[in-house]
């Protein structure tokens, strides 16, 4: 009997899934490319590699192996994890968990201890398209993702990257953060698209998620990420100035409540919102002296800057500021003099208008 079990194991241990993936043709191309899994650049071309192999119509497990696999499972999972932890490339994670194992399996894998991390992070990959299919693998998802977020902060920085433009991930994302270690938090803070377009307009969709988070837990999450925000943001419009970015209006972005959400921390003393507007009401008129070559570059300036007097604006109006403080004033009376004066570069869009009527109504404009 025990040679019987034994002879699971030397079967798997003797089975070359690589040979059986590449085709004739592709093997040169293959050996290649896993052969740079520890270059810089190695991790990022055995994916692409796995794409191709995924749009492959004719790929399909070895039935056999499939029942091996099985069998191995039912023998000694723990085993089994290790067996395929081990492996020593992505392709052949991501061969093994495709093609041989199932989700209950994947589900048993994330749950056990290893230091390799990218094994996590295929499994959370292969998870999460099943979860598109299937939401009741939630928990194990977050479960997958959390081993990666703790233990590799250049895979779960990839993961952000990869997946912050899916509506799946924005549902997510909530659950992932309430959980999350405090490099992770900061990971995440540095990794996200900050200036990423809203799908049509919406700006609630991302932060939608942040309703699953106590508010305890959001306090904490705010003291460690709003500065490292705040300071992208900035980053983001001094780079689209620099740049000379074509801007018919103010930079609302599908992450904007989140630097509104930052944002309101940093300046959460009347002492220090006043010093903030003051500071880019001068930013706007200084940068406006400037001697511009074209009305594109202009505009990259003016609505540049504008774009976060407009957060510190709506925070004022949401909020208990004092509105006749002399500074305040004097900033409005300025805003003012600066809009009319340069109202004419406004985009015609819907979106454009509706925010430039919000400002002129923010600073007293009426009309």
């Amino acid at each position: 009997m025990e040679g019987g079990k034994e002879e699971i194991w030397n079967t798997l241990e003797s089975y070359n899934i690589l040979e059986k993936l590449f085709l004739e043709e592709e093997k040169e191309k293959g050996s290649r490319i896993l052969h740079k899994e520890k270059q810089k650049d190695g991790w990022e071309k055995q994916y692409e590699y796995i794409d191709a192999l995924e749009k492959r119509k004719e790929l399909k497990g070895d039935e056999n192996v499939e029942k091996i696999i099985q069998d191995a499972y039912k023998e000694d999972p723990l085993r089994l994890f290790h067996y395929l932890a081990d492996k020593k490339n992505l392709v052949e994670y991501w061969a093994f968990l495709r093609m041989f194992c199932s989700t209950k399996m994947l589900c048993f894998f994330v749950l056990q201890e290893t230091e390799k991390s990218l094994f996590y992070y295929e499994c959370a990959r292969q998870l999460f398209h099943q979860y598109c299919i299937d939401e009741s693998w939630e928990e194990t998802l977050i479960t997958a993702i959390l081993q990666v977020a703790k233990k590799d902060q250049y895979l779960w920085s990839k993961w952000i990257q990869t997946y912050e433009y899916d509506k799946k991930w924005e549902g997510l994302m909530g659950k992932i953060l309430e959980k999350a270690e405090d490099e992770a938090l900061i990971t995440y803070a540095q990794t996200i698209s900050l200036d990423m377009p809203s799908h049509n307009g919406e700006l609630t969709v991302i932060t939608a998620s942040f309703h699953q988070i106590s508010q305890k837990r959001m306090e904490y999450i705010w003291n460690r990420t709003a500065k490292i925000i705040c300071a992208r943001w900035e980053e983001i419009l001094g780079e689209r100035k620099e740049k000379g970015w074509k801007m018919e209006g103010i930079l609302v972005s599908a992450y904007i409540n989140i630097v509104l959400y930052a944002l309101s921390r940093i300046v959460k003393e009347e002492k220090l919102w006043i010093q903030n507007l003051e500071k880019w009401t001068k930013i706007l008129n200084k940068d406006m002296e400037r001697w511009f070559t074209s009305k594109k570059q202009m505009s990259s300036y003016y609505f540049s800057d504008l774009s976060y007097i407009y957060l510190l604006l709506f925070l004022r109006k949401n909020g208990r500021r004092e509105k006749s403080a002399p500074e305040v004033t004097a900033c409005m009376e300025l805003l003012k003099t600066t809009m009319k004066k340069y109202s004419n570069l406004w985009g015609m869009g819907a979106e454009d208008m509706k925010r430039k009527k919000e400002l002129q109504k923010m600073v007293g404009i009426n009309g």
